[in-house]
């Protein structure tokens, strides 16, 4: 992985910066670097190695951030590589690399789940719904050179019948029942696209 972090390093020209891991978590996808020149710049560098995402897929997700930011959302935008690129490949190792702005502020967690002195929570509130509207509104605008998988595209009944095995086949009539439901479901620009599936407070910074 010392030669992959170093092509990495070599893509987006990080060799004078210094490098702090964060932390992974069970299910956590990728590796994790905050990178910080002289308390000056600062970015996010990640490494997926995980093999189970084509570069489609990650350009999909880095083409809608990037979209996102230039269009005035509250997100961390991602940086180009040296080559133009949001998204490099590393050969040999399967890793697709991605340097991202770093985010203003904290995690609440880092703040001891605290918000901002003298103001009420329900601020917070506010503010994380006008965010997250913010996203699903561009969303609606938004269209795609690389497209993110489609919910049907994953959750249909061979998926489940992967999953779950036919001791639990009252489960698997039951999700077969709902999935059939949820394809009756109006698919407008109005009512289906693009969301974020894991708003919570771990991914998000506060700028206190």
């Amino acid at each position: 992985m010392t030669n992959v972090f170093e092509k990495a390093k070599a893509f987006y020209e990080l060799e004078n910066f210094e490098f702090d891991q964060v932390g992974g978590h069970d299910g956590g996808r990728n590796l994790v670097y905050v990178c910080e020149q002289n308390g000056r710049k600062k970015y996010v560098l990640r490494i997926s190695a995980l093999g189970d995402r084509s570069e489609e897929e990650y350009l999909a997700e880095t083409e809608f951030v990037h979209y996102l930011a230039e269009n005035g959302a509250s997100v961390a935008d991602v940086i180009p590589s040296k080559n133009g690129k949001l998204v490099e490949f590393i050969g040999g190792a399967d890793c697709f690399v991605s340097l991202f702005a770093y985010a203003r502020g904290m995690l609440l967690s880092d703040n001891g789940y605290r918000y901002r002195e003298g103001a009420p929570l329900s601020e917070l509130f506010y503010n994380m719904g006008k965010t997250i509207g913010a996203i699903h509104r561009l969303s609606k605008e938004y269209h795609a050179v690389h497209k993110r998988q489609q919910y049907f595209d994953k959750y249909d009944m061979e998926y489940i019948n992967k999953l779950i095995p036919e001791t639990y086949a009252e489960l698997k009539a039951a999700i077969a029942d709902r999935l059939e439901k949820f394809r009756a479901l109006p698919m407008d620009a109005e009512s289906y696209g693009l969301v974020h599936f894991d708003f919570s407070d771990g991914n998000y910074h506060v700028d206190y």
